[in-house]
């Protein structure tokens, strides 16, 4: 039975809850307004009947047509306003849906650096920790937050570049592009621009040199400790930030680094605080230098670098380190805006 509604009939039956089909068959049932699998109609005597909604038996309706076939119930109109209404449930609980997840978004990135927990979520948006969980998780996979070791979330830079350019929102990227092009119209070398997501650099922009030979560096995320991008970040942090950060970037490297290498690597952010630019050397011949990005609060929120082959950047590496150094500066002055 398809039924829309139930309206209330008088007589003998086994049960408080009765009803009139709709669809004007007259069968008494038990379960109406939806497009159930499985009904009770009530025989005459008041005893009970199950059927499931592709087999129904009518009883005898007023008038000389007598009772009316389960396929001429379901040709009146009525179904389809059922099939309508059916189709607005759904809509509603998507709806609903998409507002939870919205919700949950805003709460994420209003926590700013501080993040958010599963529970204060759940507190704050009104939902068990259950649903929060399965939205944050929703959000993780696709790329909005991301978390923490200390099981707090943030959200990360994919957030910003879907925001449009409008006061009061900084799209790195945006905000740098200008700027970038005319220092790759200055030395003709590759250019890479980089923001910290969680313990990771996440590349945002890249600007290739025209030169036939040239450096093909991968624009994935990369842990903060293993790209010079990072390294100038790690330098322009206090230690506090710092320590935290290679907790989250050996986490997302998936090691922790060694003696040997955790004093290498302090001797790298130690030369970068000192000449306000940082490198990294793999032993591949090619020379990079980077300098971190400052956001209105002092913290850095990515990095800038040029690289290319070392025969042809070692000559002219000083010049190379202070146009790129004059380069962030600018670029950090915008994101103050």
């Amino acid at each position: 039975m398809i039924c829309s509604g139930v309206r209330s009939i008088s007589g003998p039956r086994t049960r408080e809850k009765s009803g009139q089909c709709c669809a004007g068959c007259n069968s008494v049932d038990y379960v109406c307004g939806a497009r159930c699998g499985l009904s009770t109609t009530l025989l005459p005597g008041g005893s009970e009947r199950g059927r499931d909604s592709m087999t129904e038996q009518t009883a005898p309706g007023p008038g000389p047509s007598g009772a009316r076939s389960a396929e001429q119930a379901s040709s009146e109109p009525i179904v389809d306003a059922v099939g309508e209404v059916s189709s607005l449930q759904v809509a509603n609980r998507q709806t609903s849906s998409l507002k939870r997840g919205l919700a949950v978004l805003e709460l994420v990135a209003r926590a700013g650096k501080d993040g958010v927990g599963v529970t204060e979520v759940a507190a704050q948006v009104g939902l068990d920790k259950s649903s929060a969980s399965r939205i944050l998780a929703t959000l993780g996979e696709l790329g909005y937050v991301r978390q923490d070791i200390n099981r707090r979330y943030f959200t990360t830079p994919k957030l910003g570049k879907l925001a449009h350019r409008r006061p009061g929102v900084q799209d790195v990227a945006a905000l740098a592009r200008d700027r970038l092009e005319e220092l790759h119209a200055q030395h003709d070398e590759a250019i890479h621009l980089a923001v910290v997501n969680g313990g990771e650099m996440l590349f945002l922009d890249y600007l290739q040199t025209t030169k036939a030979v040239r450096t093909e560096i991968p624009m994935v995320p990369r842990p903060i400790h293993e790209v010079a991008v990072g390294i100038a970040v790690l330098a322009a942090v206090d230690h506090d930030e710092r320590t935290q950060l290679m907790r989250e970037s050996m986490a997302a490297a998936g090691r922790r680094l060694g003696r040997a290498e955790r004093v290498a690597l302090s001797a790298q952010v130690e030369q970068a605080q000192e000449r306000g630019w940082a490198t990294i050397e793999n032993n591949d011949d090619i020379t990079r230098v980077a300098v971190a990005l400052v956001d209105a609060s002092g913290r850095p929120v990515g990095a800038i670098s040029m690289s290319g082959p070392s025969y042809r950047i070692d000559p002219v590496f000083d010049r190379i380190a202070a146009d790129t150094i004059t380069a962030a500066t600018d670029i950090s002055a915008a994101l103050r805006v």
